[in-house]
């Protein structure tokens, strides 16, 4: 009999979004016809996103993240942004530069490191509104412009999450695997 040691998850750590700043997003869309039918189902700043992780070493990833120990922090949703310089392929909000989360994104990186299929990049915290698959005209980008520096409000950290992201025809779904709560 063969164990299936060989399957992967797709794994990535995130901070979940309060419902009310979700809210306040969701009205901030509801106002975009390109962006109104935008879902947020499982609104979350990525961390680090792990790619394919094995199975068997999920478990020793939910216990290495338990044993990290930070304090709790205040985060402020800001700004609509793009990736992609050409063509852009994301849409999202903003996270106003903040030490604190810089400070706990570099105690995290290490713990997960032997975890992801490849190093951590240029952290861009945000949360993603949309994928663009084709691009919208230049109008839309010039009225995003106007939000550029918009506030969807302020939270405090208190907790962060490994997920599972399982891909699907409409969407990824995101299914948390271990949360991690500050000391304070």
């Amino acid at each position: 009999m063969s164990s299936n040691n060989n399957t992967s998850k797709r794994i990535f750590v995130g901070i979940s979004i309060p419902e009310a700043l979700v809210g306040n997003i969701s009205a901030f869309c509801s106002n975009i016809p390109e962006l109104i039918k935008v879902k947020l189902d499982y609104p979350h700043i990525t961390l680090r996103f792990l790619g394919n992780v094995l199975t068997n070493k999920i478990l020793s990833l939910t216990e290495a993240v338990k044993e990290i120990e930070f304090s709790s922090f205040e985060l402020t949703l800001e700004g609509v942004g793009f990736f992609g310089s050409r063509s852009p392929s994301v849409i999202w909000v903003g996270v106003r530069e903040n030490d604190d989360l810089l400070l706990f994104k570099k105690q995290l990186d290490p713990v997960l490191d032997p975890f992801a299929e490849k190093p951590s990049g240029t952290f861009t915290p945000h949360i993603t509104l949309k994928r663009l698959r084709r691009d919208p005209n230049a109008d839309f980008f010039k009225s995003m412009e106007d939000f550029k520096n918009k506030s969807f409000g302020s939270f405090r950290v208190s907790s962060f999450t490994v997920f599972e992201s399982i891909l699907g025809p409409s969407g990824a779904r995101h299914l948390p695997l271990a949360k991690v709560n500050s000391v304070n």
